[in-house]
């Protein structure tokens, strides 16, 4: 998943390579190898390319940061388990 408010699918797997499409925020990449620190993925349209790892996130990392960090509206305040 993009990590990153915007994320560059480039052609070769180097900050210079061509760039082919800007993925946003929280698209969904399915990788298919990673070499060093780049990933060659396919977008949910189909495009595929290199994007850089470090601006990408798990899936299921990001489900379970999405749980522990979530705010709640209004005058809602989260239930807290207490020790006696």
């Amino acid at each position: 998943m993009v990590n990153h408010e915007k994320l560059n699918l480039r052609q070769e797997p180097k900050l210079d390579g061509k760039v082919e499409k800007t993925l946003s925020r929280r698209t969904k990449l399915q990788v298919k190898k990673r070499q060093d620190d780049w990933l060659y993925v396919v977008d949910p349209d189909g495009a595929s390319g290199w994007v850089a790892r470090y601006l990408t996130m798990d899936t299921e990392i990001a489900q379970k940061l999405n749980r522990y960090h979530s705010v709640p509206y209004g005058n809602e305040s989260p239930e807290v388990e207490t020790r006696q």
